[in-house]
């Protein structure tokens, strides 16, 4: 249930099997998915307590749902993801929540009276392309549908990030001016534009030019993973110059960290400084947290 393959995050998966959206860039395999039971989801305190690497509070270790599976895609699966969130919400920790479906009120509701404070949980609506969502994201719904999440959280205060992840070349790209528009009118709290990892048969099955391929940091959830495509330094201009209100980040940990005034969890300033946007000064706010050399320690420590 838990993955910790970088230091400050540790990934939540409340699920078991597949899932069933066949996104076509995506490593998780297709298939249908099962929550894992209430009592498992009921130990989710006590692991996160006896993990190596976790700590708790809102200066802590940042908690992500939704990487392997889709919660909001049933009602089902957002009831567990409720359940999860009133086991982990009173530890205090930071929290990312991952989607391609719409976020119904009624669940915003529950996820919003579970806070312990306003900025705790970050939702992340996920969009790869707008104008061919239908060929690359086939059994989500239609971005326009998932676009709606954004005044649903904005009614109940829950902050929200246009995730437009992965970044595929010669698609993500064509649809620049579409995004800026989405931000313009749907005003999510922030942007982020995802790196894209893709494994050999990745390559294979959506057809990416090698040329655009480089080696990089593997993704924490993939076993296979070996290439990287990084966000064009073009696409990500086009949005700064057109969103100069905005910060137009390139990691999610550094989107939640910023809507939460706290150093990125992750530390990406220090370990990935290229995906750093010097939204805030990082270094500083974590020497104020963390000056003990013990819980430095445990704050950059490896996988477990």
């Amino acid at each position: 249930m838990l993955q910790c393959t970088e230091p400050g995050r540790i990934f939540i998966d409340i699920t078991r099997g597949g899932c069933p959206c066949a996104c076509r860039y995506c490593f998780v395999e297709t298939g249908k998915e099962f929550l894992v039971t209430d009592e498992e989801i009921a130990s989710l305190p006590g692991r996160l307590s006896a993990h190596s690497s976790y700590l708790p509070g809102p200066r802590g270790t940042l908690l992500t749902f939704g990487s392997n599976c889709d919660l909001f895609r049933t009602p089902g699966l957002a009831a567990g993801l409720i359940r999860a969130l009133g086991e982990v919400t009173r530890l205090g920790n930071p929290i990312q929540i991952s989607t391609k479906h719409r976020v119904r009120r009624v669940w915003a509701s529950r996820i919003a009276s579970l806070r312990k404070f306003k900025t705790q949980v970050v939702i992340f609506i996920s969009c790869a392309t707008i104008s061919r969502a239908s060929h690359y994201e086939p059994r989500t719904p239609p971005p326009e549908e998932r676009f709606d999440s954004f005044g649903v959280l904005r009614d109940y205060e829950i902050p929200s990030c246009l995730f437009i992840k992965p970044f595929i070349p010669g698609v993500t790209d064509r649809d620049a001016s579409t995004f800026i528009n989405v931000v313009r009118t749907r005003k999510p709290d922030a942007v982020c534009v995802g790196t894209f990892y893709l494994s050999e048969p990745i390559v294979e099955r959506i057809k990416v030019s090698r040329d655009v391929l480089s080696e990089g940091p593997k993704h924490p959830l993939m076993k296979d993973s070996t290439w990287v495509v990084r966000p064009e330094r073009r696409f990500i201009n086009s949005l700064e110059v057109a969103l100069p209100q905005m910060s137009v980040f390139q990691n999610s940990a550094c989107v939640v960290a910023y809507l939460q005034g706290a150093y990125c969890p992750t530390l990406v300033w220090r370990n990935f400084p290229a995906l750093c946007v010097g939204c805030q000064d990082c270094d500083a706010l974590y020497k104020e947290v963390i000056p003990a050399p013990a819980l430095l320690d445990k704050a950059t420590a490896g996988q477990e």
